[in-house]
């Protein structure tokens, strides 16, 4: 039996919350240190599209205080875990 990949195991953990409605939109940021990505998924009309992170820094479009630059984060884990 082999394993499913990862992006069909992530959507298909999220697609009960698809419905949530516009009044609970969420967001997930959707973390792989193997390969030091984000994925940023935005529910938006009762479906996940995917935000993009703009000059290396990723802000919530829900949530304007919640900004990521990308680069300097992975620089603090690789320093913190060295």
């Amino acid at each position: 039996m082999s394993t499913p990949p990862l992006r069909y195991e992530t959507f298909a953990a999220f697609s009960p919350y698809s419905d949530i409605g516009p009044h609970r939109a969420v967001d997930y940021w959707i973390v792989n240190p193997a390969t030091q990505l984000f994925e940023f998924l935005l529910n938006e009309a009762s479906r996940f599209v995917v935000g993009s992170p703009a000059n290396d820094q990723y802000q919530s479009p829900r949530l304007p205080e919640a900004k990521l630059q990308l680069a300097g984060f992975w620089h603090e884990v690789d320093q913190r875990l060295a």
